[in-house]
């Protein structure tokens, strides 16, 4: 925003969604791959299990990634400008990742807490970590939680569409 490049982007002939969602890719990638490093990391200095098989591995960290993703999308969609994105990505992360359990486990959180934990996507994700590294499940002793890790992504990257949509066609 600071030097004009998305508005240059959206008068170019790709098409809104198109670059909103390669912009996404980029970053979903990225979070995939930074996931893939830490928990490879992990493996090699401190000999944790990464699962089974490497294909469900590799579904687990671009599904984790997947709302990831979203939910900055979802960020960008609704901050005014650059400086009051960074509060509101801040509160975010933080409040997902309390209810979500990524602080302490589920089972200390208060009842209001954990009823609503698994509306939240860092629930799924922490379920579908401990399944791979804690209880070396298969990709297909995992379907509920990588699907439930899929929904909330589509959910967050449509809703993210539809504010950055809505903020952008008001120019």
């Amino acid at each position: 925003r600071t030097q004009g490049t998305m508005e240059r982007l959206l008068v170019a002939p790709a098409g809104f969604s198109r670059i909103i969602l390669a912009k996404l890719g980029v970053r979903w990638l990225m979070g995939m791959v930074q996931l893939l490093a830490l928990l490879l990391w992990g493996h090699l200095v401190f000999g944790i299990s990464l699962g089974p098989s490497t294909l469900t591995l590799f579904l687990v960290c671009l599904l984790v990634a997947m709302p990831s993703a979203g939910l900055g999308l979802v960020v960008a969609g609704v901050a005014g400008s650059r400086d009051s994105a960074l509060p509101l990505a801040l509160f975010s992360v933080i409040t997902f990742g309390a209810i979500g359990g990524l602080w302490w486990p589920l089972y200390i959180e208060p009842l209001w807490m954990q009823s609503m934990a698994p509306a939240f996507f860092t629930t799924w994700a922490m379920w579908a970590m401990t399944d791979i590294v804690l209880r070396d499940r298969t990709l297909w002793d995992m379907g509920e939680t990588l699907g439930g890790l899929f929904l909330q992504g589509l959910v967050l990257i449509s809703v993210g569409l539809i504010l950055f949509r809505a903020r952008h066609s008001r120019r």
